[in-house]
């Protein structure tokens, strides 16, 4: 326990005990899960949070929240709520707001997560990773859906927030996750083209600049 706290207590001094929980389950529950790539799932969770962090998010319950994300939806062994709940309450009910229902819309899945500032960042961080990712794990069709679903709900959902946000720390987060995962969808849809097509994409935009 001691070590726990030691290493929890980071950058500036503040306290990241429920990150170093989540990691220790995320990393047991995960532990042999891949990812279409190849990669460990849990290595991609690690990406998710380091990349939240890096971009100025300090807040406890959002970096263990991005490592337990999934952890209803993708583990390898069933998890019960009270183990989520070891890490924090807060935590778990994020958790649960996260977490796809059976038979859910995914027009009622965004709007649960759009009502925390919390479970919208780490659902932008884990797009902006996945639509880089996607060029070289996707095939062209699920790639088309993903972008479409991007495009149509993931970005005006957090275009939404981003208005709502005052300007503070999690606004500007919001911003730099939002243009990340528009180039990377815009890298997809070119990659996806003909050569013709992309031509005739990249002088259409070209053009609207220029206006």
């Amino acid at each position: 326990m001691a070590h726990m706290k030691e290493t929890s207590s980071v950058m500036g001094g503040r306290s990241f005990l429920r990150t170093v929980r989540a990691l220790q389950l995320a990393s047991h529950y995960h532990a042999r899960q891949e990812r279409r790539s190849g990669a460990l799932h849990v290595d991609h969770l690690i990406g998710v949070a380091i990349l939240l962090h890096r971009c100025g998010v300090r807040d406890d319950v959002t970096l263990a929240l991005a490592l337990l994300q999934d952890i209803y939806a993708k583990p390898d062994k069933d998890v019960s709520r009270s183990e989520v709940e070891q890490v924090g309450k807060d935590v778990a009910t994020l958790v649960d707001a996260m977490t796809r229902k059976e038979g859910e819309d995914i027009r009622e899945r965004y709007a649960r997560i759009e009502q925390n500032i919390r479970t919208v960042l780490v659902q932008a961080a884990d797009r902006a990773l996945n639509t880089a990712d996607m060029l070289n794990v996707y095939p062209s069709g699920i790639m088309e859906r993903y972008c479409r679903d991007t495009r149509k709900h993931l970005l005006p959902m957090i275009e939404r927030v981003i208005k709502r946000q005052p300007r503070n720390r999690h606004r500007a987060v919001l911003r730099k996750l939002k243009l990340r995962i528009e180039q990377n969808v815009l890298n997809a849809e070119l990659h996806s083209r003909t050569p013709i097509q992309r031509m005739v994409h990249l002088i259409s935009r070209q053009m609207r600049r220029e206006r």
